[in-house]
């Protein structure tokens, strides 16, 4: 009794250990508190948090500037973000940072020129077009660095690790938990 306890128990430690390995490959992977740091700024927005009379907390967000453009600015930005900072993304593969320091320098380009077009469509004041761009290639910068030779991909190994359990052990173990005493194994 006490061998098949301590198996039912690494079978559950088996288990955790695949299921915390998954939140961590989802946690390196995950590119949203990037872009609400971003889009955050953008609309001039922090988030609160207040606790209520049960308890209970309650998230909102307050305005603590101006919006540095309107809604559809701060939309058409976040659009051209996600299609860079994205889980696919960090996956590519820079060969050294000379191609990142290429890549980073084509993009604020990129990003001024298109910020540039709509200034007075997304109502973008021209003395904060310097600060937005800087604020996102803040963001940028550090994410694409991770792509250089391949290193993002492979530290993925060390991060999901599949513990496979022979297919004849469990049987076994399956034909033991159903097998009802008196009566011959199956």
């Amino acid at each position: 009794m006490k061998a098949e306890q301590q198996e039912e128990r690494q079978g559950i430690t088996h288990n955790n250990e695949g299921y915390n390995e998954y939140n961590a490959l989802q946690l390196r992977l995950d590119t949203n508190p990037i872009l609400s740091q971003i889009e955050s700024y953008l609309r001039g927005v922090e988030e609160r948090v207040h606790i209520d009379e049960h308890g209970e907390p309650k998230y909102y967000l307050e305005e603590v500037s101006n919006p540095k453009a309107n809604k559809n600015g701060v939309h058409s930005i976040m659009a051209w973000l996600r299609s860079t900072l994205n889980p696919q993304v960090v996956q590519g593969n820079f060969q050294n940072f000379e191609d990142v320091s290429n890549y980073l320098y084509n993009y604020r380009l990129d990003l001024a020129e298109y910020i540039m077009k709509n200034l007075h469509n997304w109502e973008v004041k021209r003395e904060d077009f310097e600060g937005i761009i800087d604020m996102i290639l803040i963001q940028v910068k550090p994410f694409m660095t991770r792509l250089v030779g391949n290193k993002e991909r492979e530290s993925y190994s060390s991060t999901i690790q599949h513990k496979e359990t022979n297919s004849s052990q469990l049987r076994e173990q399956s034909r033991k938990a159903f097998q009802i005493p008196g009566l011959p194994g199956m």
